[in-house]
C-alpha cells in the first residue's frame, strides 16, 4: 500500500510535516481559485472536481530540509517555515513541470496534474507557485530574504539548465559518469541543498556552507534512489509504471555506469537503447532492466547511495551542534537512501 503521506513513524518529523501542511495550504490560498485548484490537487488535498481528499502530500522532502536545518544549533525553527513553505511550491512546480516533459500520466499513484488539467493549463500554474515562492520570502522581515530569494532563483535556473541536459542525454549513448553528475549537481543536488541553506539563514544558525553541503549530497543520494526505482522498483513503490524511465530511455546513473562496461551484454544494452521510436517496447524494456543489471548497473548505484550517505553523515556532528536535530536529519537521509520516491 502507498504511503498517505508520512515520511517515516518519527514524532518530530511528523509534526514538522503537519506544519508545513498547514502553513503551505494557506499559502496555495493566495492564489487565483482555478490555479489554486490544480496546486490542491497536485497536493491531494483535493480531487478533480474540487471536493475534499485525502490522497497524501507527498512527502515535503524541501520543507522537511529547512526546518530541520533550522534547528541545528537548537534554535527555534519556526522562523524558517517561510523557506519551507517557499520551498515546497517551488519543489512541486518543478515536479509537476517533470511529469509534463516526462510525459508521465501518473503521480502518487493517480493522474498527474497535467493529464486531468491539461499542460497548457500546468505549466502556467508552475510559473504561479515559482512565483509565489518568490513573493513569500522577499517579504519576511529578515535582512537576508531578498538574497533568500536570489538564492532560490538562481537554483532554479540551474534546475532548467540541468533538465534540458537530462533530456539531451536520452537521445545519447555516450553519456558520461562525469557528466550525468554534473546534470543531477545542477538539478537534484541544488534542489537540496537550497531549502537546507535557506533554513539555516532564516533561523541565524551557523555553519550554512556544511548544511548546504549536506544537502547537496542528499540530493545525490535521493536521485540515485529514484533512478535505482525507475527500473526496478514496482508501481507500488513508485505511483508509476513499471520501467518507465527505460521506456523513455533516460540515461539515469544504473544505464550509464551499464554503458560504461565492456562485452556483449553492454553492445547488446547499447542497441537496444539506440533502436528507433519514440519508446521501447514492453519486451524491449523488460530485456534492457536484465542487462543493465549484468553489466552492474544495480550493484554499482547500491554501493554509491552507500557511499555517498557515509559521505553525508559523517560532517554533520561539526555543522549541527544540536543532538536532537542531527538525529532527526540523520533519520531523514537514511530514508531518502532507502525508502520509495
Amino acid at each position: 500500500m502507498r504511503s498517505s503521506g508520512h515520511l517515516i513513524r518519527h514524532p518530530r518529523i511528523n509534526q514538522a510535516q503537519a506544519d508545513i501542511k498547514f502553513a503551505l495550504q494557506e499559502a496555495v490560498n493566495r492564489l487565483d481559485p482555478a490555479a489554486a485548484g490544480i496546486v490542491a490537487y497536485h497536493f491531494g488535498w483535493r480531487d478533480e472536481n474540487g471536493r475534499r481528499a485525502d490522497a497524501g502530500s507527498g512527502r515535503h522532502r524541501a520543507g522537511l530540509l529547512a526546518l530541520l536545518c533550522a534547528a541545528a544549533d537548537g534554535a527555534d525553527r519556526q522562523p524558517a517555515l517561510p523557506a519551507a513553505v517557499a520551498c515546497e511550491l517551488a519543489s512541486n512546480a518543478a515536479t509537476m513541470q517533470d511529469d509534463i516533459i516526462d510525459e508521465d500520466t501518473t503521480r502518487r499513484g493517480r493522474r498527474a496534474a497535467w493529464s486531468v488539467f491539461g499542460a497548457g493549463r500546468t505549466l502556467l500554474v508552475c510559473t504561479a507557485m515559482n512565483s509565489l515562492a518568490m513573493e513569500i520570502l522577499t517579504e519576511q522581515p529578515h535582512p537576508d530574504a531578498a538574497a533568500a530569494a536570489r538564492k532560490l532563483s538562481q537554483t532554479l535556473v540551474n534546475l532548467n539548465v540541468a533538465q534540458l541536459k537530462d533530456i539531451e542525454f536520452e537521445s545519447r549513448n555516450d553519456v558520461s559518469l562525469s557528466e550525468y553528475l554534473h546534470m543531477v549537481d545542477g538539478k537534484s543536488c541544488a534542489t537540496f541543498s537550497c531549502p537546507c541553506f535557506l533554513g539555516a539563514m532564516f533561523a541565524d544558525v551557523p555553519g550554512i556552507d556544511g548544511l548546504a553541503a549536506f544537502g547537496s549530497q542528499l540530493g545525490l543520494i535521493w536521485q540515485l534512489r529514484n533512478d535505482l526505482l525507475g527500473i526496478w522498483g514496482t508501481p507500488d513503490q513508485t505511483g508509476k509504471p513499471e520501467l518507465s524511465d527505460l521506456t523513455r530511455r533516460k540515461k539515469t546513473f544504473p544505464v550509464v555506469a551499464a554503458l560504461e562496461s565492456v562485452g556483449s551484454d553492454r553492445d547488446e544494452l547499447a542497441h537496444i537503447l539506440s533502436q528507433d521510436g519514440p519508446a521501447l517496447g514492453t519486451g524491449e524494456t523488460a530485456r534492457a532492466a536484465v542487462l543493465i543489471e549484468r553489466c552492474g548497473g544495480l550493484s554499482r548505484t547500491e554501493r554509491e547511495i552507500q557511499n555517498r550517505l557515509e559521505a553525508a553523515i559523517e560532517p554533520l556532528e561539526r555543522v549541527m551542534r544540536d543532538d536532537t536535530a542531527r538525529t532527526d536529519i540523520i533519520s531523514l537521509a537514511r530514508f531518502f537512501a532507502t525508502s520509495s520516491r
